[in-house]
C-alpha cells in the first residue's frame, strides 16, 4: 500500500508543469550555435545542420557533417531552445518538448506499479484494489507514453525546421 501511495504522489508531482522561473528561456533572437570554422552569415547546411546523436549519458545534439556537440537532450534539462533558438516554428517545437518530457516518465511509473500490482495478486489481499491499481497503472503508463510520443515528435520537427532554412 506504501508503493501505491508513493507511485500516486510522484505522479501527482510529475503531472505539474514547471513553474515559469523554472523553466530556461531563450529569446527568439538569440543567435543558433555556430561550429568551430564558420560564422553566422557562413552557416550552411553542411556545417551548421543538426542532428540528434545517441550518447551514453543522453542524447547530443550535434551540428555539421563533423557532428560538432551544440547541446544535450535530457530528462530534466536540455539545449534544444538554445540550438534552434533562430528559427521561430523550430523553438516553439523545442518548447513543446521541454513540456512534454518530463511527464513522460509516467510510463515508468505505471510500468513499477505494474510489477508492484502483479507481485501482490501472489501474495493476495483485495482483488477489487488490486483491479483498481492495475487500471491505474495501465492509465498511468499510456498517458506516460503519449507524453513520450509527444516529445520526440517535437524534437523532430524542431530539428527539420531548424535544417530546413539553412542555405545549400
Amino acid at each position: 500500500m506504501l508503493a501505491f501511495r508513493l507511485c500516486l504522489a510522484l505522479a501527482a508531482v510529475l503531472l505539474c508543469g514547471p513553474a515559469a522561473a523554472q523553466t530556461p528561456g531563450t529569446p527568439a533572437d538569440a543567435a543558433p550555435d555556430v561550429p568551430a570554422g564558420a560564422t553566422a552569415n557562413e552557416c550552411t547546411y553542411d556545417l551548421c545542420a543538426l542532428r540528434i546523436e545517441p550518447a551514453l549519458f543522453g542524447p547530443r545534439i550535434v551540428a555539421g557533417a563533423d557532428g560538432v556537440p551544440v547541446g544535450r537532450l535530457s530528462l530534466f534539462g536540455g539545449d534544444l531552445s538554445a540550438a534552434v533558438a533562430s528559427n521561430e516554428v523550430a523553438l516553439e517545437q523545442a518548447r513543446i518538448y521541454e513540456d512534454a518530457r518530463l511527464p513522460s516518465v509516467l510510463a515508468a511509473v505505471g510500468a513499477s506499479l505494474l510489477l508492484s500490482v502483479s507481485g501482490a495478486s501472489e501474495v493476495g489481499g483485495d482483488a477489487s484494489v488490486r483491479t483498481g491499481a492495475f487500471v491505474g497503472a495501465v492509465a498511468l503508463s499510456v498517458l506516460g507514453m503519449q507524453f513520450g510520443l509527444r516529445s520526440q515528435r517535437a524534437v523532430s520537427r524542431a530539428v527539420w525546421e531548424y535544417n530546413r532554412d539553412l542555405p545549400r
